[in-house]
């Protein structure tokens, strides 16, 4: 009994260093096609809308999904196609928000979708560990519904303004560039 168990655990040792000297040999990072799935984090600046609103400096802040495509061009230069998504929502109560006594209440949605063209150099510091940056360009389709009420003394003034803005930024900078919008 012992010698069958013996024979056994030594065939699938055997067996098993095979596999591994059957592995591909090649580094991860050398490949022709890459596709990732990532998750980021987005934040809204202060602004002239932010501070009127009384709109905190997190409440918009939230998480982005994005799927990306990466060819390789030439040797440890890839260009990555990406499509990212967020959505954030927030409702706001306010007394006081002009003069003493009114009221407001505010819906706010924005929802931003993007198409980033990137240009990626990388540079392999082992086989399991690169590093890479990159610049491209990006398209940016920002939808904005804002949805309210602001009373006064008995009266009330409605709300219901929604936007579309498109615009694209270059670099990993984030450096602004051209930007045309339009509203409904």
């Amino acid at each position: 009994m012992a010698k069958k168990r013996f024979m056994a655990a030594l065939i699938l040792g055997l067996m098993g260093t095979g596999l591994l000297h059957a592995a591909d040999p090649e580094s991860p990072f050398l490949r022709n096609n890459a596709l990732a799935i990532k998750l980021g984090y987005h934040y809204y600046p202060e602004s002239d809308f932010t501070d009127y609103w009384k709109v905190g400096k997190q409440d918009f802040d939230g998480f982005v999904g994005e799927i990306s495509y990466e060819r390789e061009l030439v040797k440890y230069l890839g260009l990555a196609v990406s499509l990212g998504y967020y959505l954030s929502n927030k409702q706001y109560f306010y007394n006081n928000l002009v003069y003493s006594g009114d009221q407001a209440i505010l819906d706010a949605t924005i929802s931003n979708t993007y198409l980033s063209l990137t240009l990626k150099p990388h540079f392999p510091l082992s086989r399991w560990f690169q590093v890479y940056f990159g610049a491209g360009a990006d398209v940016y389709y920002t939808y904005t519904n804002f949805k309210g009420i602001y009373t006064r003394g008995g009266s009330s003034t409605f709300l219901d303004n929604n936007g579309h803005q498109l615009g694209n930024e270059h670099g990993s900078a984030g450096n602004r560039g051209l930007e045309q919008g339009w509203q409904n």
